[in-house]
């Protein structure tokens, strides 16, 4: 079935983009989706490289994000990926 490399950490001062990584490994090519909790933000179809990219991000955008690869030989193969996002103010 798939196999997901990902960088666990991804760090980013506030306002700057940040550019999640997945590399998906599988034979056939695998369905990609990315997740926010329950919510999908983004699907790709046979792919080896995903990125999820938030272009500016904010104090709120602090959290795991989920990265899942499916194929007819395995389903739902998923890898969490964090993402923290450095404060310029404090954002209480």
């Amino acid at each position: 079935g798939p196999s997901i490399k990902i960088q666990a950490v991804t760090i980013v001062n506030e306002t700057e983009r940040a550019i999640l990584t997945g590399n998906i490994s599988s034979n056939p090519l695998s369905i990609v989706s990315w997740y926010d909790g329950s919510r999908l933000l983004k699907f790709e179809d046979t792919v080896h490289n995903t990125h999820l990219i938030i272009e500016k991000a904010r104090c709120t955008d602090t959290r795991n994000f989920t990265l899942t690869a499916s194929n007819v030989v395995r389903v739902n193969v998923t890898s969490s990926i964090q993402l923290i996002v450095n404060c310029k103010y404090n954002c209480v």
